[in-house]
């Protein structure tokens, strides 16, 4: 997290990148928060005598349970995010411009207390203050994230915010919509999607759908034709269809399995 109250852009990251091992430098304004990806070797250089740059390292264990659990609603910010943390080739970093923040200021300041005194459970404290920051950056910035859209490529400032925006209204969105929401081309968009995601459009709005239809039948309050009208299918039909492709049996036959289980618990 790059710190000086006088001055912007005056830490860089330089962060390995391609095949061939170039290197790239990530400019950290005031108050950025970066997070790098396992693996990616990395120098972080201080342009000032008056930059303060904290380094906190994170367990992957710490980002399962202190991240990616609180996207658990936000299905593609989460797989996407794992994607950048474990996939091999995946994004080198995302850079989360949380700028003069005091609440950030002053929780970094915290952080680096307990760890310099180190008093009785203070890696307990640690981990209460670290998830404190996950759900603060996902209230403020999770649509502002900036995404390295992979190693070998430039950044695109989007990418995060399109995601968000999917994942809020894939029940009733469109790919032309999304793009006049985003300024886009539909042809860009999909581009970008594909690119990112390795999805199509379609196939992102059906994953969305399927995933939240799976939990509307596991909560047993619905029924097959109002889940379809939830999760933004056509008709029960449509759902069914669609639902039998990705797992495998009927939504009927899927609420009966999960009857049978609970009979036998």
């Amino acid at each position: 997290m790059g710190e000086n109250p006088e001055a912007d852009s005056k830490s860089v990251i330089y962060h390995e990148s391609g095949k061939y091992s170039e290197w790239k430098g990530v400019q950290m304004n005031t108050g950025d928060l970066c997070f790098l990806a396992p693996n990616v070797r990395h120098v972080i250089t201080a342009l000032a005598d008056d930059v303060i740059v904290l380094n906190v390292l994170l367990s992957k264990q710490m980002i399962d349970t202190g991240f990616l659990a609180l996207l658990k609603e936000k299905y593609l910010l989460a797989d996407f995010f794992k994607n950048i943390l474990y996939e091999k080739g995946a994004s080198a970093y995302v850079l989360f411009p949380t700028g003069a923040d005091p609440w950030m200021k002053r929780t970094f300041g915290l952080i680096y207390q307990e760890e310099q005194k180190r008093e009785y459970a203070y890696r307990e404290y640690l981990v209460l203050y670290v998830k404190q920051v996950m759900i603060h950056l996902i209230r403020r910035y999770q649509f502002q994230a900036v995404v390295a859209e992979s190693v070998q490529q430039e950044v695109d400032n989007h990418v995060v915010a399109i995601l968000a925006y999917i994942s809020v209204n894939y029940n009733q969105v469109s790919l032309r919509q999304t793009a006049e929401f985003f300024h886009f081309s539909e042809a860009h968009l999909s581009r970008m999607l594909k690119k990112y995601t390795s999805r199509t459009f379609v196939q992102i709005i059906t994953e969305l759908q399927m995933k939240h239809g799976k939990e509307l039948i596991e909560e047993g309050k619905l029924s097959v034709a109002q889940i379809s009208q939830e999760v933004g299918c056509f008709d029960a039909s449509h759902f069914t269809k669609k639902f039998k492709k990705q797992f495998g049996m009927a939504p009927e036959e899927y609420r009966k399995t999960l009857e049978k289980k609970y009979q036998k618990h």
